[in-house]
């Protein structure tokens, strides 16, 4: 059972900070874009 668990949820975690690196990107480069028009 823990041999099926522990792939899933690796890929899971990997996943997980891979979508929540890509959103802090669109974050930081959103932030730089507005400061870029609004200084």
């Amino acid at each position: 059972m823990s041999g099926h668990i522990l792939p899933y949820s690796d890929h899971y975690i990997n996943f997980t900070l891979k979508m929540s690196n890509a959103f802090n990107g669109k974050v930081k480069s959103d932030t730089l874009v507005c400061h870029c028009r609004n200084p």
